[in-house]
């Protein structure tokens, strides 16, 4: 999925099976947060994020680190 946030997409891949919900959960204000926070972070770790409901879960695998 193409975004407007080209550090955004830099930095993350998008999937969804719905492009329109997803433009709104990925809003220019979070997903700058989200490269902001991933700038401060140690490279090495490899995070996944699910938005289901009203919730988003973040998995962290540490075998991958």
């Amino acid at each position: 999925m193409k975004l407007e946030n080209i550090d955004f997409e830099k930095e993350f891949d998008v999937y969804s099976e719905d492009k329109i919900e997803s433009r709104v959960l990925l809003t220019p204000s979070f997903m700058y947060r989200l490269v902001d926070y991933v700038n401060k972070i140690s490279r090495k770790r490899i995070y996944e994020l699910f938005f289901k409901d009203d919730y988003i879960y973040v998995k962290y695998d540490i075998l991958k680190t």
